[in-house]
């Protein structure tokens, strides 16, 4: 270096003093250079750029007076709701001084009022923290403004909590790169200057205007900090916040309380307030300073390199170098002890102008362009080669002579193997393809016609046949030779993309067929079956002879799949499918309408009786036997039909009509074969319209319940009752329970009645003179699909009815299904303190091994077993067998549908203490039972 700048000053001294003028000059272009680039802000973003570098190399370790507490993702999921009730924050203060916490800052905002219960028990918790406690406030703009206003408002905490807390300013300011680099002392708001929570952590004090740079060396992942919901479990170590200073904010990514910074990428705004609290702690708070100096001080050492001209060009190069490396180790170096930051930005930006400036200067302006050009066409050469090699199509390309001129390695992988550059393609690819190839190479000027994709098959290298779609284009390039480039010099070429669309063109079969058919039996689905329909009943069709449509239902298959499974029901229906298709002739249409629901449409003889003996046949052939897995199944069906004659018919219309003769037919007995009627659809409209009218037959009061009486046999005194509802429409008149309740279960609406009927019966039965047990029918919807026990516990609350007089009525139909957990809520009922009665007992669910696994207390015997106990012995045996079973398990026998007084005897002598029925009474309103009630007094 000295004999450097002793050639310089010869230099000046000497004869080639007027190289100094342009080496001024040069210099003076830099400095301006870099002077109009900060206008641009590149000198800032070099800055921050070596600045961020710097960081990474310097770690530094937390002091460890600070704790964060973080609303996590965790946090969140415990508590299941945000904002938080106030009163967690609330309760957080308290653990936290109990653990002997210094200072608690709570980087929430907290400028709103919620709810007066947990506001309160919020600013009580902090005045019991005597003063330790600080709040976030924050300038945002205000969303009354206009975004060109620029209004800002200033979000604080609401005036009962900055009474016992002190505000702290959370504000941060946002550089030029979208990133977090500095931090506030503080800020003047509305005339009073406020400390920022960084400057509060780290107990600084003096002016509060002004910022600081953060020191990013701090490693944030060394804070020590504890999950929101841990604290308040108190599952962390004892004196954790001992002496500590204490920022409660939020990590949850839902919060977004996150920002970018140098470093680190994204931080939490919590984090981000500990580091620069940290920064101020350790005297870290940096300033940024040596702008104009560095940018001198580089000129100035730049300019002997730039003069020295005869010196080799790569050494002044590594002299810059040298100078630039000089500059970051200082920088490094002095930001490792002291709280100063180097900003040598500029200076770095203008040795690399200068350095610019040798290279250019060195191979010349136009020198520098074509190495450029070349480098980027080795670049695209290279890529496209890439691209060319690594592409998912197959691609190879042919010249006139049928050679292969290029093969990607999907091509290589396609084709047989030898397929590479220079072999003839004919010996590899297939004939058509080849052909196709050459009739592209045949074309030529603007008339050439366009590329059409074509599908060939050949065979794999493992022999399987597979589909290969592809296109043959044309192109041409230039051959260089030594004699130049020429327009004789042009060679056509042909590529041929290929690919594989074997798969493809598979799975788009199969999409086809699961399109129209179902999977599982191979019939046609509902859509293909409606599409079926509409092509057979084409008017010269209808013409000729009637059309049945007809749709049949499996019985109980919902049983037989909880007794057996659904890999035995899946079997079942195939062989239903398997035998329906071999009861039809060809020309008919089968269809697979829904789980348990098959169709078909077939032509029957133009009779009277036909479509009916058609319908009797179809039960006939699938209701059978199926052995299945060496179970012998035994199915029945019920079958609705309608038929279609001589005019066209909607096919919705018809599967519609087909559908409502088999809702019929399942009204009945046992494969029952009903067919479609115009007085249907009134049955139809009436349901949709009882269906509408229900959702409001509370708000007109059209609903009420009554009361039947449950009497003792021996003495006929009243110890109990059942409610029922009833609907009396205001139009309709009566309708019956058979006919809405099923209509209630379906739509939902039995939950909003079934809770109803449960206040209104325990506030009847609240205002009787004797404490009538009281029963009330539950449905099976209420139990699996709401709340039931919450209901019975709102209706016990609002009436004041006694719980231990109420009993709960389910029917057996509810423990068919044995995926549905009844235990839990059957378990709520009975901590409730209420009793659980097994309803028309012997008419459902077969099994009794329920009867062991639930708490029942009661069992009705069904009506029809009282009802024929004259008649039938059969009906005397169960009824004994019933009562027999109720004695031995400790449960009460209500017997239903006494109507004589023989009735009453033969229950009694058969051991049943307790009934109901016509004999005693019909179902009455509650003032009938006060009456009965007094008249017994």
């Amino acid at each position: 270096m000295r004999s450097l700048f002793a050639s310089v000053s010869s230099l000046i001294t000497g004869r080639r003093q007027a190289y100094l003028v342009p080496a001024m000059a040069v210099l003076c272009g830099i400095a301006l250079t870099v002077l109009l680039l900060d206008f641009a802000g590149v000198p800032s973003a070099m800055t921050r750029l070596l600045t961020g570098a710097r960081f990474e190399l310097l770690e530094r370790e937390p002091t460890g007076k600070i704790v964060i507490v973080d609303i996590d993702a965790q946090s969140l999921a415990d508590v299941g709701v945000w904002p938080w009730p106030r009163r967690l924050y609330g309760d957080l203060i308290d653990r936290l001084v109990e653990d002997g916490a210094e200072q608690i800052a709570l980087d929430i905002d907290f400028s709103t009022v919620s709810t007066t219960e947990d506001d309160a028990a919020f600013a009580s918790a902090m005045e019991r923290a005597n003063g330790i406690v600080s709040l976030a406030m924050f300038r945002q703009k205000s969303h009354r403004s206009a975004a060109r206003d620029g209004e800002m408002m200033v979000n604080r905490p609401i005036d009962r909590f900055l009474d016992v807390s002190w505000p702290v300013v959370v504000s941060v300011p946002i550089e030029a790169d979208s990133r977090v680099w500095r931090n506030y002392w503080g800020e003047v708001i509305d005339g009073i200057p406020e400390l920022s929570l960084s400057a509060f952590l780290g107990d600084a004090s003096g002016p509060t205007d002004g910022n600081f740079w953060i020191d990013y060396s701090i490693d944030p992942s060394r804070l020590t900090t504890v999950s929101f919901t841990d604290v308040l479990n108190g599952t962390f170590p004892k004196d954790t916040f001992r002496g500590k200073k204490v920022v409660v904010g939020a990590s949850a990514q839902e919060l977004r309380d996150l920002f970018p910074v140098p470093v680190y990428g994204i931080l939490p705004g919590s984090v981000i307030q500990s580091i620069a609290g940290e920064s101020v702690l350790q005297n870290r708070a940096l300033s940024m300073t040596g702008r104009d100096l560095l940018l001198a001080l580089a000129l100035v050492l730049a300019f002997p390199l730039i003069f020295a001209i005869d010196t080799n060009w790569k050494k002044r190069l590594a002299g810059l170098v040298a100078i630039s490396a000089g500059l970051e180790l200082a920088g490094l170096m002095i930001q490792s002890r002291y709280p100063v930051i180097l900003q040598t930005g500029p200076a770095q930006v203008a040795l690399i102008l200068a350095g610019l400036h040798l290279v250019l200067k060195q191979i010349g302006f136009h020198q520098f362009l074509l190495r450029i050009a070349r480098a980027q066409t080795q670049n695209s050469r290279r890529m496209l080669g890439q691209v060319f090699d690594d592409s998912f199509d197959a691609i190879v390309v042919m010249n006139a002579h049928r050679e292969v001129v290029a093969a990607s390695r999907a091509a290589i992988g396609m084709f047989p193997a030898g397929l590479k550059p220079g072999v003839m393609a004919s010996d590899y690819l297939p004939a058509e393809m080849v052909e196709g190839a050459v009739a592209v190479l045949d074309q030529k000027g603007p008339a050439a016609a366009k590329p059409e994709m074509k599908t060939v098959r050949l065979n794999d290298k493992s022999g399987e046949p597979r589909m290969i779609e592809f296109i043959a284009t044309g192109s041409s390039h230039l051959d260089i030779s030594d004699e130049g480039v020429s327009e004789q010099s042009a060679v056509s070429l042909a590529s041929l993309t290929c690919r594989d669309v074997t798969e493809e063109r598979l799975a788009n079969e199969k999409l086809a067929y699961l399109a129209k058919f179902e999977p599982l039996t191979g019939l046609l689905n509902r859509n293909s079956f409606v599409d079926g329909i509409a092509e057979h009943l084409l008017p010269m069709n209808l013409q000729q002879r009637p059309c049945i449509l007809a749709i049949f239902s499996v019985r109980d298959l919902d049983r037989i799949t909880a007794s057996l499974g659904f890999s035995y029901t899946d079997r079942l229906r195939k062989k239903i499918a398997r035998q329906l298709t071999g009861f039809l002739n060809a020309n008919d249409l089968a269809a697979s309408i829904g789980d348990d629901s098959f169709g078909c449409l077939a032509w029957v003889d133009d009779t009277a009786a036909a479509p009916g003996e058609f319908a009797a046949r179809l039960r006939d052939a699938v209701a059978t036997g199926y052995d299945i897995g060496g179970n012998r199944i035994p199915v029945t069906v019920n079958v609705g039909y309608t038929v279609a004659i001589g005019e066209i018919e909607d096919p919705n219309t018809l599967l519609r009509q087909a559908r409502n003769a088999l809702s019929r037919a399942q009204t009945g007995l046992a494969s029952e074969i009903v067919g479609f009627d115009k007085n249907m659809e009134d049955g139809v409209n009436r349901r949709q319209k009882l269906e509408v009218e229900l959702a409001r037959a509370l708000e007109r009061n059209e609903m009420h319940v009554l009361y039947q009486p449950q009497v003792d046999l021996a003495t006929g005194e009243m110890i109990g009752v059942e409610a029922l509802m009833r609907w009396k429409h205001s139009e309709l008149g009566m309708i019956s329970p058979i006919e809405f309740i099923s209509i209630a279960e379906e739509s939902g609406r039995i939950i909003e009645l079934g809770a109803w009927v449960l206040e209104q019966a325990m506030r009847d039965a609240a205002t009787w003179t004797r404490p009538l047990r009281l029963a009330v029918n539950v449905s099976a919807v209420q139990l699996t699909r709401s709340d039931l026990p919450a209901a019975v516990k709102s209706a016990l609350t609002k009436t004041g009815f006694a719980a231990d007089r109420l009993d709960l009525e389910v029917t057996e139909s509810l423990f068919i299904d044995e995926s549905i957990d009844l235990k839990k809520p059957i378990a709520k009922l009975r901590k409730l303190g209420c009793s659980l009665a097994m309803d028309d007992f012997g008419t459902g669910y077969s099994g009794l091994g329920y009867i062991l696994r639930f708490p029942f207390a009661k069992i009705k015997i069904d009506r029809s077993f009282v009802a024929n106990m004259e008649k039938d012995r059969a009906n005397i045996a169960i009824v004994k067998a019933v009562v027999d079973m109720a004695e031995a398990f400790g449960m009460t026998v209500v017997a239903e549908g006494i109507e004589t007084i023989e009735h009453q005897k033969m229950l009694l002598d058969l051991g049943c203490t307790v009934g109901q029925g016509y004999y005693y009474s019909r179902p009455v309103p509650a003032s009938e039972i006060a009456n009965l009630l007094k008249m017994a007094a």
